[in-house]
């Protein structure tokens, strides 16, 4: 997820993956759509509708063999710290994946430029645990996300 200058500025600015069911006059066909509401709002104005930047959100679809289980979650952090947290501790994981960020990126920040990893990540196991260990996510100042993993479940 990609985002200009003043696009991110808002604690509520946020982009996510999202299955509809139901069509709807906004969604007319079901299936998996990508929403977003990054750019709609000018945060400094505070005017609706004026558009502050452009911002760049992916998505991949992937089939999942039925033998896999899907885990999903989220968390956050509050202002001024960061969390870690091992995820999808029931899964031997072989993936995950970000499926929901939220929050204020760097808007009318007295900081340095935002690094690659600042706001949410999920980082894989390490070369030393054997690329067997848990999968972590990084989540910080203030910032939110949700994440899906999918493996094998743990039969302990």
């Amino acid at each position: 997820m990609i985002g200009s200058y003043y696009t991110w500025s808002a604690t509520s600015s946020y982009a996510r993956v999202r299955e509809i069911t139901q069509p709807s006059s906004t969604y007319p066909t079901p299936g998996w759509y990508v929403e977003s509401n990054v750019g709609h709002f000018d945060n400094i104005s505070g005017n609706p509708g004026v558009q502050a930047g452009h911002v760049q959100v992916n998505a991949a679809c992937v089939t999942i063999p039925s033998e896999l289980e899907i885990v999903t979650g989220s968390t956050g952090s509050n202002p001024d710290f960061t969390t870690h947290l091992e995820i999808a501790s029931e899964l031997s994981a072989r993936a995950c994946a970000l499926t929901r960020i939220s929050g204020r990126y760097g808007h009318a920040r007295l900081q340095p430029a935002l690094g690659w990893d600042d706001g949410a990540v999920i980082e894989p196991p390490t070369e030393a645990e054997g690329f067997a260990g848990p999968w972590r996510i990084k989540v910080n100042d203030g910032r939110s996300a949700g994440w899906a993993c999918v493996g094998d479940l743990d039969s302990e």
